[in-house]
């Protein structure tokens, strides 16, 4: 390395010994595009799947909050059921 300007000095090729080292492939400033296109819209999938997992989360919690909620106000304990019908059944063993 040349101390003065930080450089780094290459042997010459025609040395004895001494190989160059291959150019390093690149790829095409298309496919370079499409990779990062590609990668982009993985990741976008990816954040819409975590968004729409919190709203389903979200949206159970609500469910039983309001269950929770329609219990206390009914007076209803673990043995009674609400219906999808909106009946209640009290004492019904679940199960």
């Amino acid at each position: 390395m040349d101390e003065k300007n930080n450089e780094v000095i290459l042997p010459a090729q025609n040395e004895p010994g001494v190989t160059a080292a291959p150019a390093a492939e690149r790829l095409s400033d298309a496919d370079m595009l499409s990779l990062e296109r590609a990668n982009n819209k993985r990741q976008l999938a990816l954040s819409n799947a975590k968004a729409a997992t919190s709203e389903a989360e979200a949206a159970e919690l609500t469910y039983k909050t309001l269950i929770l909620q329609l219990f206390l106000k009914h007076g209803l304990t673990q043995e009674d059921v609400i219906n999808p019908d909106g009946t209640i059944r009290r004492g019904a063993k679940v199960g």
